[in-house]
């Protein structure tokens, strides 16, 4: 009798007894056996009874196929679409063997035909096409079509947007336990899409789909616990436990390397952490490229390095994370740990990060051009044109600075007090303190606003308030100068209550106490005390203060007669930009008292001087010009008048053009208090 080794084969092969299944199964395909060529396909395959040798699969599938066996098409097919080590990845020649197959009825294949047109692999893409073999294969019983019909009307891919045939689609494999549809349930009652919202159900399904093998169920159930979402306490031990579960999803892998690096739910460990997230990088996954930037950035675990966090920054930012292209500009900002200083860059990084879409580094921008420096010229313009851009969109502290630019003229073009006062409001509004105290400036000086010493008083009793002790010098200015509120006790007091940024007694204020013992106001007259203050205001670099002892030194009160030590006061009062300080060492030049006599010089400071609005140094400057200067100064001087009209009309359209220009990212810079010592004579 005649042995059916096909038959013998198939009784091994189920016992699981694969080396005689294969050698029966072989003699069998020798006989040119459809089916024994098929399962010596399947066997090689998957290394059963023989090394794993899918060169010699795919020809045994190739013999079945050529004889019309639709699975071994099928197989032969999926070989020639994933590729392997041994058989090189052939589109066109998997599609030939999917439609065989597929037009003999073989339900995985058409949906394998569906998935080339949805996908467009080596033909157009084209969705109805795509839809056609999808419902052909659902008809044949593929839960996988199944789910791909519920993506199509999800996505609106070939067909308008329907999430009621979406969910019955997915229900229809769901039900079929089909993890990936199962999963897909649950955004559908997560989300409402088709169904009502209910987190809970969204929740069971989540946890079947995670159970059945789904990795983004699994990460989707780590995000309720992580966060302690629909009605689910916050437990990270759990959320860890599930986002390890989905393997392979880099989103759950970074979440894992952000529990190590903060202790939640697993103990401390910032090596894991930085190894989790370079796994998760591998997936160019962009959180966990910025984390890494940031673990340089910031020594978590390893040496700073800003080198090796602007590349990752990079990385992270180039995969589409907005956010880092400001971490990077900070970076060349600070400039340290292995990156030259560059504004050059960072301006660079900020265009790109707006371009981008991320409009919150306006100020960042602006304060690149306002300081200047590392390869960026100083541009008060540009800087108004950036912190007007933050402003405008609500940022209070850029509207303080805009305010700044009107009020300072810092490139002598843009002075304006009534639209400082504006954006100083809007500023003080909302709540800054600062620009409370620059509001109650201007109404003391009557700058924008008519003169108001009881409205000053009133805003910087709310700049006090808001925090801002410096501004108990307003007061004290107040009660120092006012010719109807004027009262010196007060004055002393709120000058010892002001202080600067950094807790410590303002620099303005020590010197209004020191003006105050040298005039013998509401104090007994002392120039051993003034003097003292003076010091002590010019340690917190008062260039009033400079000036003051300068002063002190020329006449001798309070100490020894020095007109070389009153020199050297008066030159550091000058040249930090004090219009008093100025003017003293403009006369010591012109009258050679105290350093060497040099009109050239003298006529340089009582110029700047002047230009800082000190009229006194008018006289002086007439008297160092000659008839040349004199009309050459006339000439420029109406030349100046003609250029005002100019300015003033082309300041709004550079601002408009500047608004035309195409430009392309956590902190505003504090904001410098106003030096309101020019009141002190």
């Amino acid at each position: 009798m005649e042995v059916n080794y096909y038959r013998v084969g198939l009784r091994l092969y189920s016992q699981n007894n694969y080396l005689s299944a294969l050698l029966n199964f072989t003699k069998a395909a020798e006989q040119n056996h459809v089916f024994a060529q098929f399962y010596l396909g399947r066997m090689y395959k998957h290394g059963q009874g023989t090394l794993r040798d899918t060169l010699v699969s795919l020809q045994w599938y190739l013999k079945a196929a050529q004889q019309g066996d639709t699975d071994a098409q099928y197989n032969a097919a999926l070989l020639y679409f994933n590729g392997t080590e041994s058989i090189e990845k052939d589109e066109v020649l998997a599609i030939q063997w999917f439609q065989k197959a597929a037009q003999n009825r073989h339900a995985c294949a058409q949906n394998y035909m569906g998935i080339v047109y949805e996908s467009g692999f080596s033909v157009e893409q084209d969705y109805k096409v795509a839809m056609d073999w999808y419902v052909k294969s659902a008809e044949g019983g593929s839960e996988h079509a199944e789910y791909n019909i519920g993506n199509l009307y999800l996505e609106g891919l070939g067909v308008n947007v329907n999430y009621d045939l979406a969910l019955a689609w997915f229900t229809k494999a769901a039900e079929r336990n089909h993890a990936c549809a199962q999963y897909k349930m649950g955004t559908m009652y997560e989300h409402g899409l088709g169904i009502q919202k209910d987190e809970k159900q969204a929740t069971v399904w989540y946890k079947v789909a995670a159970i059945n093998g789904d990795p983004d169920a699994s990460y989707a159930i780590g995000l309720i616990y992580y966060y302690g979402r629909y009605h689910v306490d916050k437990n990270y031990k759990q959320a860890f436990t599930w986002f390890r579960k989905s393997t392979n999803n880099s989103d759950a892998l970074n979440y894992i390397g952000n529990m190590y690096t903060n202790g939640l739910g697993v103990d401390l460990d910032y090596m894991l952490a930085l190894q989790t997230y370079m796994e998760a990088a591998k997936d160019d996954n962009m959180y966990a490229m910025y984390n890494i930037g940031r673990m340089y950035r910031d020594g978590i675990g390893i040496e700073k390095n800003y080198a090796e966090a602007v590349g990752w920054f990079a990385k992270s930012a180039e995969s589409g994370y907005i956010g880092a292209f400001a971490k990077i500009a900070n970076l060349f900002e600070i400039g340290e740990y292995g990156i030259e200083k560059s504004y050059f860059q960072a301006e660079r990084w900020y265009r790109k990060a707006i371009q981008v879409g991320s409009n919150d580094v306006y100020c960042q921008l602006a304060e690149l051009y306002y300081n200047g420096g590392y390869g960026i010229d100083l541009n008060y313009v540009s800087a108004l044109f950036w912190f007007r851009k933050a402003a405008k969109a609500g940022d209070a502290q850029a509207q303080n600075r805009v305010g700044l630019l009107y009020d300072k003229c810092l490139d002598g073009k843009i002075k304006d007090y009534t639209e400082a006062m504006k954006w100083y409001k809007r500023a003080a509004e909302n709540g800054v303190a600062i620009a409370q105290y620059n509001v109650g400036v201007l109404y003391e000086q009557g700058f924008g606003v008519p003169k108001d010493e009881k409205e000053a008083m009133v805003w910087y009793m709310q700049s006090i308030e808001s925090g801002y002790s410096y501004a108990y010098f307003g007061l004290g200015s107040i009660y120092h100068y006012s010719s109807s509120l004027v009262n010196y006790e007060k004055a002393l007091s709120m000058y010892k209550q002001s202080t600067g940024n950094d807790g410590q007694p303002s620099g303005s204020a020590l010197h209004g106490i020191g003006l105050l013992y040298q005039q013998g106001l509401g104090v007994i007259q002392s120039n051993v005390e003034a003097m003292r203050y003076y010091l002590l205001a010019a340690d917190r670099k008062s260039d009033a203060a400079f000036n003051s002892i300068g002063d002190m030194h020329k006449i001798g009160h309070g100490v020894e007669q020095s007109n070389t030590d009153a020199f050297k006061w008066f030159l550091r009062s000058a040249e930090a930009g004090n219009k008093d300080g100025q003017l003293n060492v403009g006369i010591m030049y012109f009258t050679g008292v105290g350093t060497e006599k040099d009109q050239n010089i003298a006529s340089f400071w009582f110029k700047r001087s002047l230009a800082n609005g000190n009229k006194k140094a008018l006289a002086y400057v007439d008297q160092v010009e000659t008839k040349e200067e004199r009309d050459l100064k006339n000439m420029k001087l109406a030349e100046a008048a003609n250029a005002v009209k100019a300015t003033e009309e082309n300041i709004a359209l550079l601002m408009a053009e500047l608004e035309l220009i195409e430009s392309p990212i956590n902190q505003i810079k504090p904001i410098e208090h106003f030096k309101m010592e020019k009141r002190v004579k």
